[in-house]
């Protein structure tokens, strides 16, 4: 049984400080596992989120109102011991440019 490392639970809001939603990041203990990121929509609306590394987008999820979504981290996405996670709002158009896989 592997047991999964927590790092901190931390909060989206938006520009106005209102608290959109919390995630967590669970970083596995053997290469072998897929890293998770669990999203928790503390809205009433539908929202969509971005799941970033070091700053570029690798995931869109949509949550709804006042649910949990599970985003694994899949391997294509490169994610290595050292890279920053972060969800943050996903509030308008992003142009793909491919180096989020580099």
């Amino acid at each position: 049984m592997a047991i999964l490392v927590n790092e901190n639970i931390e909060e989206v809001r938006n520009s106005k400080g209102e608290l959109r939603a919390t995630y967590e990041y669970i970083r596995p203990p053997r290469p072998t596992l897929i890293p998770l990121v669990f999203i928790w929509n503390d809205t009433d609306d539908l929202q969509m989120f971005r799941v970033c590394k070091n700053g570029k987008p690798i995931a869109f999820p949509l949550v709804h109102p006042h649910t949990r979504k599970t985003v694994p981290i899949k391997r294509f996405m490169n994610v290595r011991e050292n890279d920053v996670i972060t969800v943050i709002e996903h509030l308008d158009e992003y142009v793909f440019d491919g180096t989020e896989f580099d």
